[in-house]
């Protein structure tokens, strides 16, 4: 079969009597060699499971301008067509979409080469524990949810560190271990690694805490609070002398006596905020052991082929740096504005 006039389905450039011109094996797809072995597999092999067979028609064979172009006038008007055209072609599929497209709209694999790059899926013996390759193909959990390979994809940093935590825990049955940023940090770990509901959740609970604290703290003890402000030069320079140090511990005795309810709610709620601390350090390898294992599920009923799964795989992973910072800002205009409010 001759294929002039025809277009190659990669480049969509018109085959020549020059080209070299090689088909598939299961459908019969013409493509420029060069254009099958650069794409690694047949355009249409999408179809292929619809059991799809190209076949020469008037249509396809239709003479057009470029075709009675030599081969090399014919690149260099298909190459200014592609950067001046409103549309870019999916190297994974051949579908053309809308030039400022980031991802196909038939197979949701990346178009931006420069984020495609970024997204590829890791590759074999990229983690190691105790000096040891760790295979990619073996499970993170008991119920064989994540392998290795997806976990490396989705944690990216600190990803040995966590793989390890949690091949131990299904190794040894137990619940993964303490983890001590999220013992310090409370929700602010938690909205790092992308877990917003428990990070949010915590952080509003200790934002609560906080403002009964300080009620409480505004309500027993209201004359240390001025003392402390009208001598706060003296106390700030660290050169106090004993007879404030005295005069301190006199109206903090004064006080506690004074209100003993709001001295044990302020106990109270500074155990129940290490309380909160000690539960954060405890759940939260768990807590993300799960969460990995939710959004693994979620996104492998999204995508339709291992590119576009390992693409969302490692978009909707990894670790944010900007949420925790704008939550702590807004939390420190929160308290300011409800500190200037009589609460009570």
């Amino acid at each position: 079969m001759r294929y002039e006039n025809i277009k190659c389905p990669h480049c969509d450039r018109v085959f020549t009597e020059e080209d070299d011109i090689v088909v598939c094996p299961q459908c019969a797809t013409p493509h420029h060699r060069e254009c099958y072995i650069e794409l690694g597999k047949c355009a249409n092999e999408h179809l292929h499971s619809e059991g799809f067979i190209w076949q020469k028609t008037e249509e396809t064979a239709k003479p057009t301008e470029t075709s009675k172009q030599t081969s090399w006038e014919g690149q260099l008007e298909g190459d200014e067509a592609e950067n001046n055209s409103d549309f870019i072609k999916c190297p994974e599929c051949g579908t053309k979409n809308k030039k400022n497209a980031l991802i196909c709209s038939n197979c949701a694999n990346v178009l931006n080469s420069e984020i495609r790059q970024q997204f590829e899926p890791p590759r074999a013996s990229s983690v190691f524990i105790n000096g040891l390759p760790v295979d990619n193909e073996d499970f993170i959990d008991e119920e064989k949810t994540v392998s290795v390979k997806e976990s490396i994809c989705f944690i990216q940093k600190s990803k040995e560190s966590y793989i390890k935590t949690f091949l131990d825990a299904k190794v040894s049955k137990r619940k993964p271990k303490f983890n001590f940023w999220a013992f310090f940090f409370g929700g602010y770990w938690f909205l790092f690694r992308k877990m917003y509901k428990p990070g949010f959740a915590l952080i509003g609970i200790n934002f609560a805490l906080s403002i009964f604290s300080s009620a409480f703290m505004e309500k027993g003890f209201s004359k240390l609070l001025e003392f402390y402000v009208a001598n706060a030069e003296e106390i700030a320079s660290g050169a106090i002398s004993t007879e404030t140090a005295n005069q301190i511990i006199a109206l903090a005795k004064q006080c506690m006596q004074s209100d003993i309810f709001s001295t044990v709610m302020i106990v109270v709620i500074g155990v129940l905020s290490f309380l909160l601390s000690i539960f954060a350090g405890f759940k939260a390898n768990e807590f993300y052991l799960n969460f990995i294992k939710d959004s693994v599920k979620k996104i492998r009923t999204i995508t339709p082929n291992q590119g576009a799964y390992y693409t969302y795989l490692y978009a909707k992973g990894g670790v944010s740096y900007a949420m925790p910072i704008l939550v702590s800002v807004a939390i420190s205009y929160l308290t300011e504005i409800v500190a200037s409010l009589p609460l009570m």
